[in-house]
Protein backbone atom coordinates (compact mmCIF):
# COMPACT_ATOMS: atom_id res chain seq x y z
CA UNK A 1 0.00 0.00 0.00
CA UNK A 2 2.78 2.45 0.94
CA UNK A 3 4.58 1.65 -2.32
CA UNK A 4 1.49 2.48 -4.33
CA UNK A 5 1.14 5.86 -2.63
CA UNK A 6 4.85 6.59 -3.09
CA UNK A 7 4.57 5.78 -6.80
CA UNK A 8 1.75 8.34 -7.00
CA UNK A 9 4.03 10.98 -5.45
CA UNK A 10 2.29 11.12 -2.05
CA UNK A 11 3.95 11.88 1.26
CA UNK A 12 4.03 8.71 3.37
CA UNK A 13 4.42 8.21 7.12
CA UNK A 14 5.19 4.71 8.38
CA UNK A 15 4.17 4.08 11.98
CA UNK A 16 5.30 1.01 13.86
CA UNK A 17 7.48 -0.50 16.53
CA UNK A 18 10.69 -1.12 14.58
CA UNK A 19 12.61 1.92 13.31
CA UNK A 20 15.26 -0.23 11.61
CA UNK A 21 12.69 -2.14 9.54
CA UNK A 22 10.81 1.05 8.77
CA UNK A 23 13.97 2.70 7.41
CA UNK A 24 14.39 -0.13 4.91
CA UNK A 25 10.83 0.50 3.70
CA UNK A 26 11.34 4.26 3.62
CA UNK A 27 14.49 3.94 1.50
CA UNK A 28 12.55 1.80 -0.99
CA UNK A 29 9.74 4.37 -1.09
CA UNK A 30 12.20 7.21 -1.70
CA UNK A 31 13.74 5.28 -4.59
CA UNK A 32 10.41 4.85 -6.41
CA UNK A 33 8.90 8.26 -5.74
CA UNK A 34 8.49 10.40 -8.86
CA UNK A 35 8.55 13.59 -6.77
CA UNK A 36 11.90 14.05 -5.07
CA UNK A 37 10.31 16.57 -2.70
CA UNK A 38 7.87 13.91 -1.41
CA UNK A 39 8.29 13.34 2.32
CA UNK A 40 8.77 9.92 3.89
CA UNK A 41 9.00 9.56 7.64
CA UNK A 42 8.78 7.09 10.50
CA UNK A 43 6.82 7.54 13.71
CA UNK A 44 7.27 5.10 16.59
CA UNK A 45 3.92 3.50 17.45
CA UNK A 46 2.87 0.44 19.42
CA UNK A 47 -0.67 0.14 18.09
CA UNK A 48 -1.46 -2.75 20.41
CA UNK A 49 -2.43 -0.13 22.99
CA UNK A 50 -5.59 1.81 22.24
CA UNK A 51 -4.19 4.86 24.06
CA UNK A 52 -1.15 4.90 21.72
CA UNK A 53 -3.36 4.64 18.64
CA UNK A 54 -5.56 7.52 19.81
CA UNK A 55 -2.47 9.64 20.58
CA UNK A 56 -1.06 8.84 17.11
CA UNK A 57 -4.35 9.84 15.43
CA UNK A 58 -4.38 13.07 17.46
CA UNK A 59 -0.79 13.77 16.39
CA UNK A 60 -1.68 13.24 12.72
CA UNK A 61 -4.76 15.45 13.10
CA UNK A 62 -2.60 18.22 14.53
CA UNK A 63 0.11 17.79 11.91
CA UNK A 64 -2.33 17.81 8.98
CA UNK A 65 -4.68 20.58 10.07
CA UNK A 66 -5.63 21.32 6.47
CA UNK A 67 -6.75 17.73 5.94
CA UNK A 68 -5.44 14.25 5.63
CA UNK A 69 -6.18 12.63 2.29
CA UNK A 70 -5.87 9.05 3.43
CA UNK A 71 -5.08 7.19 6.65
CA UNK A 72 -4.47 3.45 6.23
CA UNK A 73 -3.89 1.31 9.27
CA UNK A 74 -3.27 -2.41 9.10
CA UNK A 75 -2.79 -4.89 11.87
CA UNK A 76 0.63 -6.41 12.40
CA UNK A 77 -0.56 -9.96 12.89
CA UNK A 78 -3.45 -12.28 13.49
CA UNK A 79 -4.24 -14.62 16.34
CA UNK A 80 -2.87 -18.11 15.83
CA UNK A 81 -5.28 -20.06 18.03
CA UNK A 82 -3.01 -19.89 21.07
CA UNK A 83 -4.41 -18.72 24.41
CA UNK A 84 -5.81 -15.21 24.41
CA UNK A 85 -3.14 -12.55 24.87
CA UNK A 86 -4.17 -9.14 26.19
CA UNK A 87 -2.54 -5.73 26.21
CA UNK A 88 -1.92 -3.89 29.47
CA UNK A 89 -5.27 -2.16 28.78
CA UNK A 90 -7.11 -5.51 28.74
CA UNK A 91 -7.75 -5.58 24.97
CA UNK A 92 -7.13 -8.55 22.69
CA UNK A 93 -3.51 -8.29 21.46
CA UNK A 94 -4.32 -9.01 17.80
CA UNK A 95 -7.02 -6.51 16.95
CA UNK A 96 -7.21 -4.01 14.14
CA UNK A 97 -7.93 -0.58 15.59
CA UNK A 98 -9.63 2.25 13.74
CA UNK A 99 -9.62 5.93 14.59
CA UNK A 100 -11.98 8.58 13.32
CA UNK A 101 -10.16 11.77 12.27
CA UNK A 102 -12.56 14.68 12.41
Amino acid sequence: MASHFAELGANVTIAGRNAKEAEVVLERLRSIAPRKEAKFEYVKLDASLNSNTIAFADKMREKYKDGLYCLCMTQGGVGNGSPRKETSEGHEWYVQMKCKLK
